[in-house]
């Protein structure tokens, strides 16, 4: 096999041709109205039956189902998934991130804050939960918090990648709190 090519078993491109695009429809916004939805929404639906039905399916697959359920605003099924998700081998940071964007999408602000920030303590060296963390304070508007949450983590976390990551998100944020707003 030529250097840079992939070889798969049988099937197996399709699934994965599923997997991407339910990996970029789940990552779009909510549609306007919940009455009835879109053409791309029934097309991710029939995405994941495919998947669900696919014996080879991917691990991560009950992850991508909840965040659709998120974005549907289904957040019962939602949470049956993140219990689902609790069950497998899938990451402690990823559920820990999971549990706080459906608080979050519930506008339980304040728990999904006191979740991200108790999988900070238990994950000091996770840049996702801080980057998470901050940004969710940051939506809330509490600079100051958001501020020291960062400048915390920048302390304390060894990886360099992680930590020039969190220092570019400071400074956006500082270049965002200091542009003029129009009014």
């Amino acid at each position: 096999m030529p250097y840079g090519q992939l070889s798969f078993r049988p099937g197996t491109r399709r699934l994965l041709c599923c997997v991407f695009k339910l990996k970029c429809n789940c990552c779009r916004r909510p549609p306007p109205t919940r009455d009835r939805p879109p053409s791309q929404w029934r097309d991710v639906e029939k995405q994941l039956s495919a998947l669900n039905a696919a014996k080879d399916a991917p691990a991560d697959l009950a992850f991508w189902q909840f965040r659709f359920a998120l974005q549907r605003r289904q957040f019962d099924q939602a949470q049956t998934l993140l219990t689902r998700l609790r069950e497998t081998s899938f990451s402690p940071i990823g559920i820990a991130m999971a549990e706080a964007e459906l608080l979050a999408a519930q506008e339980k602000m304040d728990e999904a804050v006191a979740k991200l920030n108790e999988a900070t303590e238990k994950f000091p060296q996770s840049a996702e939960l801080v980057r998470h963390l901050a940004i969710l304070l940051d939506r809330q508007g509490d600079r100051d918090k958001c501020e020291q949450v960062l400048k915390q983590a920048l302390a304390r976390i060894e990886d360099p990648l992680a930590q020039r990551e969190t220092a570019l998100l400071l400074a956006q944020l500082y270049s965002r709190w200091d542009a003029p707003t129009a009014s």
